[in-house]
């Protein structure tokens, strides 16, 4: 028997029969954000009706029996005894029979072997290809140091205020990466980002352009418990981090239309789907 939450539950029925999110949405009339949540095991984003409703519907339509999530799902420690299958072991493949190779003696060849081996014209042409490449790479080897060293003397015959004026603009692009704070990375629907020169305070600010709701949560921080919903009456939240943390999740169940600036510094959510919900992961330095 193995011990799985109920999302993990609801998530291993679906894709036993084959079933994608949208389909479910659409059979459901549930948008794709809620059925994220629920196979996420977060059910404290959703009413208590919502969560009835959706449930039930969701587990009825995967033919699963309703009633024990219906009382658990309330308690995130909750947990169902699923049996697991079996795994039918392969069967053993049959022993392929070693021939054995028969290895040739190696004859050497005199000078006119080798000549009357190269009097056949098929037998030299692999020979001419073969200089004819060689000649080929040799070529755009010389090509590649000429210019190498032509791009050098001209480095080197410019006057001396355009190498200030150059090296000047270096500082200055230098001193503008420096500004940037903020390093991420994507994968799948979650962002790791890292956040360097800690200030006294981290605020995160999530606004979007859009009337549909959006569940927000970060934790290790004002909006830690309950979160708070964005919708046509609320469209932008703050949250500001605890002085101690170091590190910070922040959900959201759609990024359509979302902005999330982290010490008004915008990050880039264009790698992540529009209508799943994603993760962004804040470490701070």
């Amino acid at each position: 028997m193995k011990k799985m939450s109920i999302g993990e539950y609801l998530q291993r029925a679906r894709l036993a029969k084959d079933l994608k999110v949208e389909e479910v949405s659409v059979e459901l009339n549930i948008p794709m954000q809620y059925i994220t949540v629920m196979e996420h095991n977060q059910f404290q984003f959703l009413t208590r009706e919502k969560a009835d409703a959706y449930l039930k519907a969701y587990t009825e339509f995967l033919d699963l029996d309703s009633e024990p999530l219906l009382e658990g799902y309330g308690d995130p420690d909750f947990r169902l005894e699923v049996e697991e299958k079996k795994k039918e072991e392969p069967l053993p493949e049959p022993e392929e029979e070693q021939t054995s190779k028969v290895v040739e003696p190696f004859t050497k060849w005199s000078r006119s072997d080798r000549f009357e081996y190269l009097k056949n014209p098929k037998r030299r042409l692999p020979l001419v290809i073969m200089s004819l490449l060689s000649l080929l790479v040799l070529g755009l080897i010389g090509s590649a140091v000429y210019l190498q060293v032509s791009d050098e003397m001209k480095k080197a015959s410019l006057p001396s205020s355009s190498l200030r004026q150059e090296k000047g603009q270096a500082q200055a692009d230098s001193s503008a990466a420096s500004d940037s704070k903020l390093s991420s990375t994507t994968k799948g629907s979650n962002i790791s980002v890292t956040l360097a020169d800690k200030n006294d305070q981290v605020t995160v600010e999530i606004s979007q352009d859009s009337d549909q709701e959006n569940l927000v949560c970060v934790t290790n921080s004002n909006l830690d418990k309950k979160g708070v919903t964005l919708d046509g009456n609320t469209k932008d939240t703050k949250a500001t981090l605890d002085s101690k943390a170091d590190k910070s999740v922040i959900t959201l169940t759609s990024i359509d239309n979302v902005t999330v600036k982290i010490n008004d510094q915008t990050l880039d959510l264009s790698s992540l789907a529009k209508d799943n919900t994603s993760y962004i992961t804040l470490t701070i330095k």
